[in-house]
C-alpha cells in the first residue's frame, strides 16, 4: 500500500495544482484597458501551462484511473472518464482531462487517501508532517 498511497498523494497534489491553474478568471480579449489585456494573457498562459503539464502526466493519469477502477470496483464508463485511446489522442493534441474529469478523478483519489489515513497511522507516511503543514495557509502554519 505504500507505493499506491505515495503515487496517489503525489497525483492528488498535481491534480490540485491543475485545478488551481484552471481557477475561474474573467477572460477579456486584448484591446481593452491594460488590466483586461493582462488578465487575458495571464489566463491564456495558465491554460497553456496546464495543458503541457497534463500532457506530461499522461502515464500518471492512466495509472490513477486504473487504480480507482480497481480499488472502488467501478468502470471508466461509470466514472465518465475517457478511454486510454481518447486520452492518448488528447495528449497528442496537447490536451488533458477536462475540469469535470479532473474533479471526478480528484474526488475518488481523495476518498481513497481519506480511507487509507483512517485505516493506518498517518505519521508513518513519509513526509506526513510537511504535507500536513502545507495543507494550511501560511498564516495558520505560522500561528499554530
Amino acid at each position: 500500500m505504500k507505493g499506491p498511497l505515495r503515487l496517489l498523494l503525489s497525483a492528488a497534489s498535481l491534480l490540485a495544482a491543475g485545478l488551481w491553474l484552471l481557477r475561474p478568471a474573467t477572460l477579456v480579449p486584448p484591446g481593452g484597458d491594460g488590466a483586461a489585456a493582462s488578465q487575458y494573457i495571464s489566463a491564456t498562459m495558465r491554460a497553456a501551462r496546464l495543458s503541457s503539464a497534463l500532457a506530461a502526466l499522461q502515464d500518471i493519469k492512466l495509472q490513477l484511473i486504473a487504480f480507482v477502477e480497481q480499488q472502488f470496483n467501478v468502470s471508466r464508463k461509470q466514472l465518465r472518464l475517457p478511454s486510454d485511446r481518447r486520452l492518448k489522442e488528447r495528449a497528442e493534441a496537447g490536451e488533458g482531462l477536462t475540469r469535470p474529469e479532473l474533479a471526478v478523478l480528484s474526488a475518488w483519489v481523495k476518498m481513497y487517501v481519506y480511507q487509507a489515513l483512517l485505516d493506518n497511522e498517518p505519521k508513518r507516511i513519509p513526509g506526513y508532517d510537511r504535507l500536513l503543514m502545507e495543507y494550511f495557509p501560511k498564516k495558520v502554519q505560522q500561528t499554530y
